[in-house]
């Protein structure tokens, strides 16, 4: 089958090694595959950096919140039906906190707890294919938000509630306002689901 130094000897083979390859690593989550069905063939995507890193480190998303953290067994049935493939969007955690009556840190916690991963940031700050975060900076802000986002910032940094709240003050979307924060260097943190 091979020839010297482990080198395929013909180019079906070669194909065949390749695609062997890709899918060992797809099994291990380090490449996503994904099928174009516009150009007839499969795209083949590096998963994002943190996910490669948490894979490096061999932990868990539920190691954060240590040995002795439980579920709460309604949103965990709740997480359970309204994921897709172990991924729990951000707008669809913020719904089911709504619904449930309960603080989207909760919903996190237990995205977190059941090994999900918690994914399209509606700031734009993680959990995008393509890239980890799909925010740019917007120089063309009011300077009046750029006042408010200055001084709604603790140790340092702006919280993501606050930046909601700013962004519903100010009638602009949660993503223009986090590209603004990006213009202006503005480190947010902590998430309220606590991704970050």
């Amino acid at each position: 089958m091979f020839k010297g130094e482990g080198v395929p000897d013909s180019p079906g083979t070669c194909a065949r090694f390749v695609i062997r390859v890709l899918f060992g690593l797809y099994a291990f989550g380090i490449v996503f595959l994904e099928k174009n069905p516009y150009k007839r063939r499969i795209v083949v995507k590096l998963t994002t950096k943190e996910r490669i890193m948490s894979l490096q480190k061999g932990k868990t998303f539920a190691d954060k919140h240590g040995p002795g953290a439980s579920l709460n067994p309604t949103v965990e049935k709740e997480i359970s039906n309204r994921s897709k493939g172990e991924q729990l969007p951000c707008a669809v955690a913020f719904d089911i906190a709504k619904g449930l009556n309960v603080p989207p840190g909760e919903v996190g916690r237990s995205t977190d707890l059941m090994n999900f991963r918690l994914v399209k940031c509606q700031l734009g700050l993680f959990g995008y294919t393509h890239k980890s975060k799909i925010t740019s900076p917007r120089h063309d802000a009011d300077p009046a938000l750029q006042d408010a986002l200055r001084a709604g910032m603790a140790d340092g940094r702006l919280p993501c509630k606050t930046v909601w709240e700013i962004a519903a003050r100010f009638k602009v979307r949660k993503l223009f306002v986090s590209g603004v924060c990006e213009a202006l260097d503005i480190k947010i943190k902590p998430c309220q689901l606590g991704a970050f």
